[in-house]
């Protein structure tokens, strides 16, 4: 995983952050991320973003 200040694309938030972290985080409740540093760590670099952090503790609770 290369990362360009701490983003996959570029210094800024992308599409493909957005769906890395959420699959990744996802991911993790049944596979932990033993041995994948960066993955968790770009997951919770993405999830900080203030924006995000709020729609995540508020977003309605979906199957998806």
């Amino acid at each position: 995983l290369t990362l360009f200040q701490g983003y996959l694309v570029g210094d800024s938030l992308t599409f493909a952050d957005l769906y890395l972290a959420e699959t990744s985080s996802e991911s993790a409740k049944k596979f932990p991320y033993d041995g994948f540093p960066e993955v968790k760590a770009h997951a919770e670099k993405v999830r900080s973003n203030p924006a995000l952090k709020k729609w995540i503790a508020t977003r309605p609770v979906t199957a998806f």
